[in-house]
């Protein structure tokens, strides 16, 4: 894990088990939040911005941390996998799994696990505005229709960006309850469409 000597080995393992353990805490506070940003990250850590890319990236890698990039920024939100709680857990780094090389099988692996969790997001969203008290019949059809579409733009091959902004500001304004199950997903379709 030393990225410039022997010496660095128990830090960089200090510092990368800390990283998992303030995104584990954040996820169980807000398990549908976008995660910690870069900011708060750093002001956690203590570290130099580019130590922490590298730590995170090195993550990121091995598949314990999923990344929001944007512009200018290696990343802009991390979060923990299921596979990084485990492994921060149960103590088991040498179980880590080799760093997968980015080729397009992956890039078509990690679209279709978006597309599963997409279409998880929009079922819960659906059955949030069937429970939700207080809703006419007409508003209610009106919502999942919306939902509806935005799930349809989101799911295609190259979604539009103005018809997702469109659908998804409709939604916060008219619909606020879905805003927290569908954010995460959302945000990351719409940057990997931008890629």
């Amino acid at each position: 894990m030393g990225h410039s000597s022997e010496g660095n080995t128990v830090t960089d393992a200090a510092t990368q088990r800390r990283i998992l353990e303030i995104l584990v805490e954040t996820e169980r506070k807000d398990p549908t939040g976008f995660g910690v940003h870069r900011s708060i990250m750093k002001r956690e850590l203590g570290i130099s911005e580019k130590g922490m890319d590298y730590h995170m990236a090195y993550l990121a890698q091995r598949r314990l941390v999923r990344l929001t990039e944007v512009p200018n920024f290696l990343w802009l939100w991390a979060k923990i996998t299921a596979f990084g709680v485990d492994t921060l857990e149960n103590g088991e780094e040498r179980l880590l799994p080799p760093a997968r090389p980015a080729t397009q099988e992956a890039g078509e692996d990690a679209r279709l696990t978006l597309v599963q969790r997409l279409a998880d997001a929009f079922q819960r969203a659906h059955d949030l505005t069937k429970a939700k008290g207080g809703l006419s019949e007409e508003k209610e059809k009106e919502v999942l229709e919306k939902l509806n579409s935005l799930e349809g733009e989101l799911s295609r091959k190259e979604p539009d960006a103005g018809e997702i902004q469109k659908g998804w500001k409709w939604l916060k304004e008219n619909a606020d309850w879905v805003e927290p199950t569908l954010r995460q997903v959302v945000l990351e379709r719409v940057v990997l469409a931008l890629e």
